[in-house]
């Protein structure tokens, strides 16, 4: 399955350079252990120009049998896995069902 990402943010930012937008999307079904990566893309941004971004994921159709998935993305400023203040980062689930083909994502500041 196909599902289109929009990444926007909240509030005005410069990307530098060095800037990367991560997506990815997570099975958070099991209640007290960490989410499992499902698909995921990394966007250079300055490749892509400013917000929004938009990537489209792929998701293999048993993925949703029995399972919650969600929309995650960072977006580093210095292009690394970490999380540092002054990124941007989803704080609120975005949740997939089966009929989900596009969905929208905001990205709040990491201060």
């Amino acid at each position: 399955m196909r599902i289109e990402v929009r990444v926007v943010l909240a509030g005005r930012a410069v990307a530098t350079d060095t800037a990367v937008c991560r997506v990815e999307i997570r099975d958070v079904s099991l209640l007290d252990a960490p989410s499992v990566t499902v698909s995921s893309a990394r966007l250079p941004v300055s490749t892509v120009g400013g917000p929004p971004w938009s990537v489209t994921l792929e998701a293999p159709e048993d993925a949703f049998d029995g399972r919650d998935l969600t929309v995650w993305a960072h977006l580093s400023m210095a292009g690394s896995e970490g999380i540092q203040p002054g990124d941007y980062l989803t704080v609120r689930a975005y949740p997939i069902m089966l009929s989900t083909c596009r969905i929208t994502v905001e990205l709040q500041p990491v201060r």
